[in-house]
């Protein structure tokens, strides 16, 4: 932590910065107060000062004793992976790597080990260990991470960055960036920054003419005329870079920084020029890369002496980064072209090679090609698709044949979706669909063009027909085609077109066993396991047998959304309500992705996590599970993931009792589920918004929502019902708006259903019976049912329906003044509901519990239990029908109970025995 003294030696140790008393003083505050997390953007045009405000910044601070982890990343870097990661944890102690887990250390030490490593960068893992690490290190005390020119840090570096600063969460870490203003682009904060709460943008403005002429005064070492200053500061707009490159142009003045930048350079002797073309033209420059290229050392010596350059370590860098790109711009295309071929034969990195060889090539050239296809893998392996596919695309454009151009466009598209850029990637693919002839490369143009615009520019029934073209033109290769049958049945079962989707799962192991594709096999024996689940088949032989298999890993071919073979089989114990093994699996599963970083993995398993939880019984857990699901789905920046995250977080709210909270998610979750026609978030989210009408006595309401989800769930062929808790609460609302053969028939869908035998089924079905039974008083059939119901639950580890089944017994019991029975059943109901934390439901069960008689006989004119509980509900507005249904009773047994109220009270109306109630209650 920096104390108030050490934060003024930092502001005496920049006070030789001219003109900037105010950058500084925000400069400090970013510093200042202890530990923290705070970020400061420094922005502005080039040549301002931003490296000047930033470089003053963590002198200060460094001399004050603060850890820094910096990148100053150069004009080319940008080419190539990781030579900002490296900067920034160029300081990172062996030790630290050593504590992280194995496929993270091993992913930083691929990235770091740049030269001569032939290891690939496993990216996922790698931006996780940037998390762990940053976490790591803060924790030990204050810690800057510094980036100047942000705008050139290598893509996979800012990846990596992106993902580890949105997810650090309260840890103390100060972030200082430098950024260049683009005019007309808008200036976005970097690395996900603007979700802090803490983030200042400072923007650095010009000079005034005092300020410039003490800033040339002291670059020059001789004092200009005020009228100089005064003609220099209108020139530069105040710009200080500008300002001090004119100031040393004689005679005409330079309309533009770079124009004024060239004629510096134009200045020196021709072989400091040729020295500097050379770094300028570097990706990444080094002395021993320059003199290799055929650079004379006294040409060097000569650029370093001139300023322009300063050497590190063997690294060349431009004293500014306007300076390099200035020196370039003075080089005509062929000069460019000979530095370049130069360059590319010194190289030893694939990627630098590449780079050069693409600038330097012309006409058709089947070896730079290759080059490039080199480079293009280098980058691959290295997390870098972006760049890949620039090379891809570049080798398409030197390559001789046409079927080898196409082939290359090909994999630049499929490079394009994995770094995210999907509309140049189908753009990309549709070309390719319309030029290619019937074969495997236009199959794989079909399916890439369906995976880019799926639920976007395509529908789900226009994708289905684009596969099936691609599995027309892939006829004869059976592995490509059991790939594409795969996807088929993803969508097919995201659709819950249940039959097709075991089809296509049917064909696609065929195929691909015929092929002896085994990763391709498991993943579609891990998706048919779960469309046969959904069937009602239970755990099948298709879902063991994908885990047995499987080997970890997940061919690229598997789509974003694809369950791995483990989260399947999970999902699939989950639905036959083998809690214990479910959640033991989805556990393996978060922690092997949190270990390697596999975020949409990750994702999933915690969004299925607290519906285990809530299944089984433990609230809390839940709770918390559901909690952390939806933050990290929200990180994730997954709509889909976000909906299906709420679902679980929503229900266990409103068990809990939170409704007005779990009604506001359910509600927004099913808008974006509607707008998307989502089978899957349309019946869950309605799903809880019918338990929360439920509760609260509004069955209507219950009914309302929870029609729609029903009908979804037959129409589509569900065959496990007890897959969404629908049928039960859909059920028991029916009984009480009066629509009795209605419910009957739910509870006969669910006896007659694939899996009607199992005893969810059967158990929520006698509920449901017990009610109708009750309402029609037929009190015999009503204890019968509710027994058999009781009986199912033996076999059933839901401890919230079993005590949703104990307190109907209960009212049961007490319709047929069982009083000892009815207690008892009542008193299981509470505890279970206690033990639970489902308030709402133990308000409801102390409620029937206090209504039972007591030993005292009543007074001649005092109500009797029954008679409070008709008079309660009469005067709530509730018709004799439906307090009859409320309280398992007969109309006739209200309407004569309701005549004692009468008489007891000496009222004649229903508004009368309103305000009596009313009045007794504020008594």
């Amino acid at each position: 932590m920096l104390c108030t003294d050490e934060v003024q030696a930092t502001t005496e140790l920049v006070a030789d910065v001219v003109g900037r008393e105010a950058e500084l003083s925000v400069l400090g505050e970013l510093f200042a107060d202890g530990p923290s997390q705070r970020a400061l953007v420094v922005a502005g045009e080039p040549g301002i000062g931003k490296t000047t405000i930033v470089r003053a910044g963590l002198e200060g601070v460094e001399a004050a004793g603060m850890r820094v982890f910096r990148a100053r990343p150069a004009l080319g870097e940008r080419e190539l992976p990781y030579v900002g990661l490296g900067d920034l944890l160029a300081t990172v102690s062996p030790d630290a790597l050593d504590v992280l887990a194995a496929p993270q250390r091993a992913a930083v030490e691929a990235a770091l080990a740049r030269e001569g490593s032939s290891a690939a960068v496993d990216s996922s893992a790698l931006a996780r260990a940037v998390l762990e690490l940053l976490r790591m290190e803060s924790a030990q005390g204050d810690l800057l991470l510094a980036v100047d020119d942000v705008q050139w840090l290598d893509r996979p570096t800012v990846t990596a960055l992106t993902f580890a600063l949105r997810r650090l969460g309260p840890v103390p870490l100060r972030v200082l960036v430098a950024q260049r203003t683009s005019s007309g682009l808008p200036d976005e904060l970097p690395f996900g920054l603007a979700d802090w709460d803490d983030v200042k943008r400072l923007t650095v403005g010009p000079l005034s003419t005092t300020e410039l002429g003490a800033v040339l005064s002291r670059r020059l070492d001789r004092q200009l005329p005020r009228q100089r200053l005064e003609e220099l500061r209108h020139a530069s707009a105040g710009n200080p870079m500008f300002a001090l490159e004119l100031a040393r142009v004689s005679g005409r003045a330079a309309a533009t920084l770079p124009l004024a930048l060239g004629e510096r350079l134009r200045a020196l002797d021709a072989g400091r020029r040729r020295a500097l073309y050379f770094a300028a033209a570097s990706l990444l420059p080094s002395i021993d890369l320059l003199l290799a290229a055929g650079v004379r050392r006294e040409e060097l010596a000569g650029a370093v002496e001139s300023g322009i350059v300063e050497v590190e370590d063997e690294r060349l860098s431009f004293a500014h980064p306007l300076l390099g790109a200035a020196a370039y711009e003075l080089l005509l295309p062929d000069e460019r072209r000979e530095i370049h071929a130069r360059l590319a034969a010194a190289s030893t990195d694939p990627v630098e090679r590449g780079h050069h060889v693409s600038r330097s090539a012309v006409g058709r050239d089947e070896t730079a090609a290759g080059v490039l296809d080199r480079a293009a893998a280098e980058a691959r392996s290295l997390g870098d698709h972006a760049g890949a596919a620039s090379f891809l695309l570049r080798a398409a454009d030197l390559s001789p044949n046409a079927a080898a151009a196409q082939e290359r466009r090909l994999r630049a598209s499929i490079e394009l979706e994995l770094a995210g850029d999907v509309d140049r990637a189908a753009g990309l693919a549709r070309d390719l669909i319309a030029c290619l002839p019937p074969g495997v490369g236009r199959a794989r143009a079909r399916r890439l063009l369906a995976d880019c615009s799926l639920g976007s520019e395509m529908s789900y029934d226009e994708g289905m027909q684009e596969l099936a073209l691609a599995i027309a033109d892939a006829e004869g290769d059976d592995a490509m085609q059991a790939e594409l049958h795969v996807v088929m049945l993803g969508i097919s079962w995201g659709m819950c077109r249940l039959e097709q989707s075991v089809a296509h799962g049917r064909r696609a192991v065929e195929l691909a066993e015929r092929a002896g594709a085994n990763a391709v096999a498991v993943a579609a024996l891990a998706e048919l396991g779960f469309a046969l689940c959904m069937l009602g088949e239970g755990v099948t032989e298709e879902a063991r047998s994908a885990v047995e298999r499987w080997d970890g890993e997940l061919g690229e071919f598997v789509s974003p959304n694809c369950y791995p073979p483990r989260l399947a089989l999970a999902l699939v114990l989950l639905h036959t309500t083998a809690f214990d093994e479910a959640e033991h699996l989805l556990e393996v599963e978060l922690a092997t992705a949190v270990e390697r970083g596999l975020e949409p993995i990750e994702v999933m398993a915690r969004s299925h996590l607290p519906e285990v939880q809530v299944r089984a019984g433990r609230w809390a857990d839940a709770l918390a599970t559901a909690r952390l699901s939806v933050e990290h789905a929200r990180q994730a920046m997954n709509a889909q993931s976000v909906c299906g995250a709420s679902y679980a977080l929503a229900m266990t709210e409103a068990l809990l009792g939170a409704h007005a909270e779990a009604r506001a998610i359910a509600s927004a979750s099913l808008a974006d589920a509607e707008a998307t026609r989502d089978f899957w978030f349309r019946v869950s989210h309605r799903a809880v918004l019918g338990l929360i009408a439920l509760a609260e006595d509004d069955c209507q309401s219950a009914v309302d929502v929870l029609e729609a989800a029903w009908r979804l769930m037959l129409e589509h062929g569900l065959g496990d019902l007890s897959i969404f808790p629908v049928a039960q609460v859909l059920g028991e609302a029916l009984v009480a708006v009066g629509r009795l053969d209605e419910a009957v028939e739910v509870a006969e869908t669910l006896r007659s259903c694939p899996v009607g035998e199992r005893p969810w089924c059967r158990a929520m079905a006698a509920r449901l019976e017990t009610f109708v039974a009750s309402a029609q008083g037929d009190h015999a059939s009503a204890r019968r049912l509710i027994g058999a119901a009781l009986e199912a639950h033996a076999e059933l580890p839901e401890p919230f329906e079993h005590a949703r089944t104990l307190h109907v017994s209960g009212r049961i019991e007490r319709s047929a003044r069982n009083w000892g029975a009815a207690r008892a059943a009542l008193t299981q109901a509470l505890e279970r509901y206690d033990a639970l934390g489902a308030a709402r439901w133990a308000e409801k069960a102390a409620g029937d519990l206090a209504r039972l008689p007591g030993r005292r006989p009543a007074d001649k004119g005092e109500l009797t239990t029954r008679e409070r509980e008709v008079a309660e509900f009469v005067a709530a507005g509730l018709s004799n029908k439906e307090v009859a249904t409320r309280l398992f009773i007969s109309v006739r047994t209200v309407e004569a109970n309701l005549s004692k109220v009468y008489a007891k009270l000496g009222i004649r109306s229903r508004t009368e025995l309103a305000s009596r109630l009313n009045r007794a209650g504020e008594a």
